[in-house]
Formats: C-alpha cells, structure tokens, sequence
C-alpha cells in the first residue's frame, strides 16, 4: 500500500489566479485577473465563491468547477484569509481573495492533493511584487494590471506543503457582465416643447408685471 506523501508541491502559474485585495490607500480591487481561463466579470464569480464567507487568520478554501457558456470546464480552488502583517491606513484588516485555476485534470474522479496553505504563501512570494503597489498612497491610485506587469516575468511560483484532499463538486456557471447602456438625450421634439414652454412662462412673468404697473 502506498504511503500518503508528507509533503507536495504545485507549480502555481499567475496567468492562472485571480487577486482581489485591498492596498494601504487604495479600496479592494483585482490586482491579478486570470488570462487563462477569461473569466469575464470578476467580481460576479468572487461573489459566487466567497460571498457567504466571513474571512479569519485561518485559510479557508472553496473548490469547485466553472463551466463556461461554451460548455468548457475548469476547476479551482479558492482561497480567502486575514492578512495577519498588512493593514490599511485607517487600521482596518486586509484580506485576500484569491482563486487558483487548475490545469487540465488535476482532480481527476479520485480527490487530488494540493499544498495546504498555499494562498498566504502565495501572496508571501510575490510579496517583492506587491508591496511597492499594496504601499501606494494616493487613495486614487488604480492597481490593476500593475501586478501582472512587474510578476509576470516570474511566470510562476512553487507552493510546497503539507497534502490538502479537495473535492471541485460544488459547480458555477461563468457570467457575462451586463452591457452598459448609455442613457439618450431626449428627442429634438421634446427639446424643441421645453424651450417653448419656458418661453411662454418668461412672457407670462413680463405681462403680469406690466399689468400691475399700469
């Protein structure tokens, strides 16, 4: 009978996570967007993943498997937790969402083993990467995209732990965002009628002085 690993590492590619975090002066936002798969609206599917959880120290994770709207799946894993050493500049925690997609078959029918603790380490290895954007100051400034920038050179990191057994059965379906539909301006009639009524009201407003003049 073969013996359970005591230890197992994965090679975590960044196209492959989704970040959302927040910086000392700057609100949550994804500073890493997958590329692979495209996950189209973000914040829908980290709404979907975590959005009944109240984040602590302790990493909890969710796997599970997205299907897109062509039928194609892939698994992940996330991952939420306190950071324990970061805060923003009012006092507040900072927590990090992360979603780890998973190559093609790595839960096969069988649970698979991934390193337990992988988020914080993770985040502990691209730190290099992400203080000088997690320490900006201006409350305005926009950090998405910076990361992918500075660590995607990197390429990708290896996580090593103590084996993790996870189970992708709980299922999502990718969403689009909704299109943005600009308001129109009113029609040239309806344009045309308001200047007119105004019109009337200011030669009203004259008569009636007039009137009591005289």
């Amino acid at each position: 009978m073969d013996r359970e690993p005591t230890t197992v590492s994965l090679e975590v590619a960044i196209e492959n996570v989704l970040w959302r975090t927040r910086g000392v002066s700057w609100d949550y936002s994804f500073v890493l967007r997958p590329q692979s798969p495209t996950v189209d609206d973000c914040f829908a599917l980290t709404s979907q993943v975590f959005g009944d959880l109240s984040p602590t120290l302790d990493e909890t994770y969710r796997p599970g498997t997205l299907e897109a709207e062509d039928g194609s799946k892939v698994q992940f894993v996330g991952c939420c937790f306190v950071d324990e050493s970061r805060k923003d500049r009012f006092g507040r925690p900072v927590v990090h969402y992360l979603i780890l997609f998973l190559p093609d078959g790595a839960f096969p029918e069988e649970r698979t083993a991934i390193p337990s603790g992988f988020g914080r380490e993770f985040v502990r290895k691209l730190a290099a990467h992400f203080d000088p954007i997690f320490n900006e100051g201006d409350a305005a400034f926009a950090p998405e995209g910076r990361l992918a920038k500075t660590a995607g050179a990197v390429g990708s990191v290896r996580i090593e732990g103590r084996p993790m057994r996870l189970r992708c059965e709980e299922r999502l379906r990718a969403k689009k965002k909704r299109p943005v539909i600009p308001s129109r301006p009113p029609p040239q009639s309806t344009r045309v009628v308001k200047v007119a009524f105004l019109v009337l009201l200011f030669l009203l407003a004259a008569w009636l002085v007039c009137t009591q003049m005289h």
